[in-house]
This record gives structure tokens, C-alpha cells and sequence, in this order.
């Protein structure tokens, strides 16, 4: 297994018809006109997948430009539910069979890893704590990781590498227990096999990617 590597800053707009929505709002003097007009051009849009798309994205919008106040930015925890948390639920939580677990989560597949090399008379490992986890209720498998490390205006390069180490090590143990569950673990399956981890940091979104 190659080792779990860092990817370079991902472009996460959504397809054209989000960029220009986003373009557009964001120069606008009236956003909440602004807002309000796009979505009527949006809902007469015939393709429907872009069209859930650019809705979801003027739902973020909207929640950034009225919704939220410059205090839900000035800590990690605020952060995460206030921003972070409306996000993750209008992208995921679409699909029934995905479940977020938010709020420094017990990671289960790490101290299953842990907890096998354990004597009995050793305190059991609870697995560390993740501000966010997307499990696969079908299967009951953590799938994703998310990582905020710290309030999106403050540097602490010590923090970010911290969580970048624990996001690299909890993919890595997350990919090698869905291998240990596949009825039969053919190498093709295995290479397509890629698992994500999202860390926010200084106001920039980084991603890791654990594969074969």
C-alpha cells in the first residue's frame, strides 16, 4: 500500500453554472436580489444534476451572507457547527446511507487496529477523536475523515501538521479494515478502492487520499 499522501488544494466549485452563480452573487451591492434572481434562472434549468448542484450552492451562500455572524469564525468549535456542519449535511445527507458524526468522534476502526495488539489486562484504546466521521450505514464502515484545525483566521502550523499526521494514519487504518471485510479481495477491486480525508485550515481546505 503506497503511503497516505497529501494532495495539493482541490477546486471544489461544482461545474460551470455554480461558478457563475458564485461570480455573480459575489459582485452583486443587493446579494439577497442577487440570490433570489439566480435561483429562479437556476429552477428553469433541463439539466437536473447541475441544477441540484447550483441550488445547494445558493443555499451555502445564503447561509454565509445572512445567516452567520463574524463570531461563528472566531473558534474552532463554532466553526464546525455553525459553518462547517450545514455544509457537510446539504452535500452528504442526501444519501440515506450516509451517517455524520459530528463533534470529536470516537474513531471505532483505529482502536479496533489498537486494541488487537492489547493484553488483557490493558486499558482498552477508545480510538482517537475526529471532529467529523461519514460512516456507510450499509456496511457500518467509517469511510471519511474531517479535520478542523483551529478557527479559519489563525495560524498555528502546529496544530495543522498534528492533524495532517492524524488524518494520513486514521485513512490509512480505515482502508486496510475495508480490505479485511471484502468477501474476496481481488487487486482490481482493491486499486479502486480510494478513501478521502478534508482538514480546514487558515481559511484553505486540504485533502488526503488513501488508495492502493
Amino acid at each position: 500500500m503506497k503511503h497516505v499522501k497529501e494532495l495539493s488544494k482541490q477546486d471544489v466549485s461544482a461545474g460551470f453554472s455554480c461558478k457563475h452563480v458564485l461570480s455573480q452573487v459575489e459582485k452583486a451591492v443587493n446579494k439577497k436580489k442577487a440570490l433570489k434572481d439566480e435561483k429562479e434562472k437556476v429552477l428553469s434549468m433541463n439539466d437536473d444534476k447541475s441544477k441540484q448542484r447550483t441550488l445547494w450552492i445558493l443555499k451555502i451562500m445564503k447561509l454565509f451572507y445572512f445567516t452567520l455572524t463574524s463570531l461563528d469564525f472566531t473558534k474552532e468549535d463554532t466553526y464546525l457547527y455553525f459553518v462547517l456542519s450545514p455544509i457537510f449535511k446539504n452535500l452528504l445527507c442526501n444519501d440515506p446511507r450516509t451517517c455524520l458524526l459530528f463533534g470529536k468522534t470516537n474513531l471505532k476502526v483505529k482502536a479496533i487496529e489498537v486494541n488487537r495488539y492489547l493484553g488483557d489486562e490493558e486499558r482498552r484504546f477508545a480510538g482517537p477523536k475526529i471532529d467529523i466521521v461519514v460512516k456507510d450505514e450499509n456496511y457500518n464502515m467509517e469511510i471519511m475523515v474531517v479535520e478542523v484545525s483551529g478557527p479559519p483566521n489563525k495560524v498555528n502550523q502546529t496544530h495543522y501538521l498534528e492533524d495532517r499526521n492524524k488524518i494520513c494514519k486514521n485513512l490509512k487504518a480505515m482502508f486496510k479494515q475495508i480490505v479485511s471485510k471484502m468477501e474476496v479481495p481481488s487487486v482490481t477491486h482493491i486499486r479502486k478502492l480510494k478513501l478521502y480525508g478534508l482538514q480546514f485550515y487558515n481559511n484553505e481546505a486540504f485533502n488526503a487520499q488513501a488508495n492502493l
